[in-house]
């Protein structure tokens, strides 16, 4: 996955910052000593550098060729994998059924970058109904609801109205 900066001010501040594709395969590599072993594997990262700001970045994991999740069951034990995720501190940021597939008889998380949490537990609650919208099936909310949790749904809301979706 190739990460681009795009923004003048991101660029300039890339001199002090180790970069995307590195934080990203530090974070998933701890993940994994922390037992989600569900992650797809990384394999590197690399940070081109010129005159000291980041100029391009790359990350290399492992090609899945499994399916897209679906139904209740597929769901429930992503929501299972989700949990270690956040009990880490973490969060995914793009949950949605095109990076959760099911691979050899097991859920295998993709395309995330495990960024700290550091709102309260929004960030967890916006990967759920991110998540949410997607599964045809009616399921009930599955943590409790507390004040990042509504902050999250109307953020969500807003996003999808702007989008065309709400």
């Amino acid at each position: 996955k190739k990460i681009y900066t795009n923004k003048k001010i991101k660029k300039f501040l890339s001199i002090f910052k180790k970069g995307e594709a590195l934080s990203t395969l530090i974070n998933i590599n701890s993940a994994i000593e922390n037992g989600v072993t569900e992650l797809a594997k990384p394999f590197g990262a690399i940070v081109e550098r010129k005159n000291k700001m980041i100029e391009n970045e790359l990350f290399i994991m492992e090609y899945c060729d499994g399916r897209r999740i679906k139904g209740d069951k597929e769901y429930f034990e992503s929501l299972k994998i989700l949990d270690k995720i956040y009990s880490l501190g973490r969060f995914h940021g793009d949950c949605n059924p095109a990076n959760i597939y099911y691979k050899d008889g097991k859920i295998v998380i993709l395309d995330t970058k495990l960024k700290k949490m550091i709102f309260g537990d929004y960030r967890k609650h916006y990967d759920i109904l991110t998540l949410m919208k997607y599964i045809k099936e009616k399921i009930q909310y599955p943590y409790k609801k507390n004040i990042y949790y509504y902050f999250a749904a109307l953020v969500r809301k807003i996003r999808d109205k702007k989008r065309g979706r709400g």
